[in-house]
């Protein structure tokens, strides 16, 4: 059996330490579960995610940063792309006197080839929402309303924070 090179083994711990010490900053909340788990926002960013039907479901409405202008956000949104809004004097954990509400409409069909839930196009609206931020720390409160759960957990946490580059085979700090 032949031996690693030295700075193979250096990275490969580097990657292994990463993985222990991940810290992700994107909170993922199934708008249907919310009243359960939560009573705040933790953040200055909120993303709302769903399909023209789901963002007018009477649960988000309950929502704690629910407010005219996200109801404006949503209805000005068009499939496939974001609106923003800022939320005034919305208790946070982040301690922020504004919330950003970003609001994401999914198109409501897709090919056969997709799946329904548009994990593809919930990662493109969450990349493009990130892109926003200007504090590489700041977590990111998502709410999404959709029978499709775990495809939507998985885009969404393709968007968060990675601590260790494959491509360039070091930690990133």
């Amino acid at each position: 059996m032949s031996q690693l090179p030295k700075a193979e083994v250096k990275e490969l711990a580097a990657f292994v330490q990463s993985c222990l010490e991940y810290k992700t900053n994107v909170s993922f909340t199934d708008v249907s579960a919310y009243e359960q788990k939560h009573k705040g926002v933790s953040s200055s960013l909120v993303l709302l995610i769903g399909t023209n039907e789901q963002l007018r479901d009477p649960a988000v409405e309950k929502l704690p940063f629910y407010s005219p202008v996200v109801a404006e956000a949503i209805q000005r949104v068009k499939e496939g792309e974001t609106f923003g809004v800022l939320v005034d004097g919305l208790e946070n954990a982040a301690g922020s006197k504004f919330v950003r509400v970003v609001v994401g409409e999914v198109p409501s069909k897709a090919s056969r080839n997709n799946c329904a839930a548009r994990p593809d196009v919930v990662t493109s609206l969450i990349t493009t929402a990130l892109s926003e931020l200007r504090e590489t720390n700041l977590t990111v409160d998502v709410f999404v309303r959709s029978e499709a759960a775990l495809a939507i957990a998985a885009a969404v946490a393709r968007c968060g924070k990675h601590n260790f580059s494959a491509k360039d085979g070091a930690a990133q700090s």
